[in-house]
C-alpha cells in the first residue's frame, strides 16, 4: 500500500501598485510567521534586438554581462547597469512593500561582492543604498590597476565578433546584435576579461586606485566585509583551467599566469605565503 501524505500551505495572493504596474505576490506562513514573497517583478524591457549590450529600458529583462562596444548604445558594464535600474526601482516603491527607502542594504558574495564594490565606486549608484555587505570579492585587484580597462575590453568584444563571422566594420556590433545568445556566451568563455567590470566608462570613470586615494567613491554607507575561506583555491580551475598542481615550479607558473590577468603580483611572495606550511622537498 501506498499512502502519500501531503502538507498543505496556506497561499494568498496579494496585490501591489508600483511605479511600472501591479505586482501579485503570495502571502505565506513560514514558522509561525506571515511573510509575503514577490517574485519575477518585471522593472526593464527585455534586452534584445537592438536593447542587446545597451543599458536597460526601463518597463513602459538575459543577455547582459560587460561587453563593451565603445558606443552609447554599447557602454559596457550592463550587468551593473541592470542592477542600478533594480536599485532605482527598489528605491521608488520599497514604501510599497512596507519598507524604508532611507535604510536599504545590498549584499553579494564573490562575483556578486564585486558587483557591490564597484556600486561603491559609481557615481551613478551614490544615493540608492544606506548600507553594502562585501562577502569574499571586490573591484581592486591590486594597488596600481583594474582588471580591463576600455581599450581591452573593446579588443576583445571585436575579438568575439571575429570568432562569430561578424566583421570589424563600423556594423560589427549590429551583427552581434543579431547571433544567438548562446554563441555568445560560448565564445565569451575563452576570454581573459569576460564578466569583469570595465574602468574607464560613465559607469566607473576612474580606476579603483585612484578613487580610493583621492576618496572618489561613495562613503556615506555603513560597510560590512568578510571572506570566504579557501574559496580562491575553488576557483582555480575555473580561472586558470587548472586540475592538479605537482612542484613549486608548476605553482609559480600559475601564479605568473593569473599576474597575466590580474597584474602586479609577486610571484615569489605568493608563492612563499601559500606553500610555507608545506613540505615542498618531498
Amino acid at each position: 500500500m501506498l499512502i502519500c501524505i501531503i502538507q498543505t500551505l496556506t497561499v494568498n495572493s496579494i496585490d501591489v501598485k508600483t511605479t511600472s504596474g501591479v505586482v501579485r505576490g503570495m502571502t505565506l506562513q513560514v514558522l509561525n510567521k506571515t511573510v509575503d514573497q514577490f517574485l519575477n517583478i518585471p522593472f526593464a524591457e527585455p534586452p534584445v534586438g537592438s536593447l542587446r549590450f545597451a543599458p536597460p529600458v526601463p518597463l513602459k529583462q538575459p543577455l547582459k554581462r560587460f561587453l563593451y562596444g565603445d558606443r552609447e548604445d554599447a557602454p559596457g558594464n550592463v550587468g551593473l547597469y541592470d542592477q542600478l535600474l533594480a536599485l532605482k526601482w527598489v528605491r521608488e516603491n520599497i514604501h510599497s512593500f512596507g519598507g524604508d527607502r532611507d535604510q536599504i542594504t545590498i549584499f553579494g558574495e564573490s562575483a556578486g561582492s564585486i558587483s557591490v564594490s564597484a556600486h561603491i565606486l559609481s557615481p551613478l549608484s551614490k544615493g540608492l543604498f544606506k548600507r553594502a555587505i562585501m562577502e569574499s570579492g571586490a573591484h581592486m585587484y591590486n594597488k596600481d590597476r583594474d582588471v580591463v580597462n576600455t581599450t581591452e575590453a573593446l579588443v576583445e568584444a571585436k575579438q568575439i565578433a571575429k570568432q562569430l563571422k561578424c566583421n570589424e566594420t563600423e556594423h560589427w556590433l549590429q551583427c552581434l546584435r543579431a547571433v544567438k545568445a548562446e554563441d555568445i556566451l560560448k565564445q565569451s568563455q575563452s576570454l581573459r576579461f569576460a564578466g569583469y567590470p570595465v574602468v574607464g566608462t560613465t559607469f566607473l570613470p576612474i580606476p579603483t586606485h585612484m578613487a580610493l586615494k583621492n576618496k572618489q567613491l561613495y562613503t556615506d554607507i555603513d560597510l560590512l566585509t568578510g571572506i570566504t575561506a579557501n574559496e580562491g583555491s575553488s576557483l582555480v580551475a575555473l580561472v586558470l583551467k587548472v586540475y592538479d598542481i605537482k612542484s613549486v615550479d608548476e605553482f609559480q607558473a600559475y601564479v605568473k599566469q593569473s599576474d597575466d590577468k590580474y597584474h602586479g603580483l609577486d610571484v615569489q611572495k605568493v608563492t612563499d605565503f601559500y606553500l610555507q606550511s608545506v613540505d615542498t622537498k618531498r
